[in-house]
């Protein structure tokens, strides 16, 4: 009994971090937790006078369970350290970067956009992101068209100016699965710029 309480406890401790993780860790955790059930499901059906002929399907359930737990480690290279870096990049990022599917829902984002969108916290996690965005008409349209725009938001007296790119993410084949949406910081560059056409301007006056 105390094995399995462990081990329905591993796979609850596994499934709480489905939300905050990308789709590639998704599928890994998915994968560990069916390894970690597929035992405990067998032995309820042999318990229970349920497994065909009364046989005891505890060394298939065994085998099968190191099949889901091969297929984590190997075609997920769950133990690949790239997958892990990559997150760290992605975390420490100063440009802003959101990641939806194909059908505009959130699938990820880095601190950094939550100044660009304030209202992004963990619960926006596999929601519209048209949804999310109700009330503010030109991010939904700029998003919706999907060309490269200017943006800027204001929030208690300071102006931000951000350059919006987007990238679409794609698999080996080529097919479209999602996109990248980056929010690139460019107030320093827009404030320079109005100081130099100031500049201009004073001496175009002053004919110096």
């Amino acid at each position: 009994m105390f094995v399995f309480v462990c081990i329905m406890f591993s796979v609850m401790i596994l499934l709480m971090q489905l939300k905050k993780s990308l789709f590639r860790f998704r599928m890994q955790i998915l994968t560990m937790a069916a390894g970690l059930l597929v035992p405990v499901v067998s032995t309820y059906f042999y318990m229970n006078g349920l497994s065909p002929y009364g046989i005891d399907l505890g060394p298939v359930s065994m085998s099968i369970s190191f099949l889901f737990h091969g297929a984590a480690i190997v075609s997920y290279q769950i133990f690949n350290v790239a997958p892990i870096a990559r997150d760290t990049v992605f975390t420490s990022m100063r440009e802003g970067v959101i990641v939806l599917n194909q059908t505009g829902m959130i699938v990820d984002y880095n601190p950094a956009v939550m100044k660009a969108i304030p209202g992004l916290n963990a619960h926006v996690i596999g929601k519209i992101i048209m949804d999310i965005l109700e009330g503010n008409q030109q991010l939904i349209r700029i998003i919706s068209e999907g060309q490269e725009r200017d943006y800027k938001v204001e929030e208690k007296g300071e102006v931000i100016h951000y350059h919006i790119r987007f990238s679409p993410v794609l698999l080996k084949n080529n097919q479209e699965i999602g996109k990248i949406i980056t929010f690139v910081d460019v107030t320093e560059g827009v404030v320079l710029q109005k100081k130099l056409q100031q500049l201009v301007c004073m001496d175009g006056l002053s004919h110096v």
